[in-house]
């Protein structure tokens, strides 16, 4: 089972890479965003994962939802200020 857990962190590793590459190729602001946004749930994603390697998944549970919930709202406060941009 830990190597399906390793297996599975490296490759989240190698697509938060890929998202690092977009992001710098992107222009738009709003695209930029979106790619901060997919790379976040795959930060959540990654720190789950290190948990149950680790043995200690409660404590990382709480860091990634503390980092879930600070993402969602950021979002809410960028699609806001995108919104008045527009207008």
């Amino acid at each position: 089972m830990d190597k399906f857990f390793l297996g599975s962190a490296a490759v989240l590793l190698l697509i938060s890479i890929l998202l690092l590459t977009r992001l710098l190729k992107v222009k738009k602001f709003s695209e930029k965003f979106i790619v901060i946004l997919v790379a976040g749930t795959n930060i959540v994603l990654l720190l789950l994962l290190l948990g149950f390697i680790d043995g200690r998944a409660e404590m990382y549970v709480d860091i990634a939802l503390s980092y879930a919930v600070l993402g969602f709202i950021s979002s809410l406060i960028v699609a806001r200020y995108l919104e008045g941009k527009e207008k």
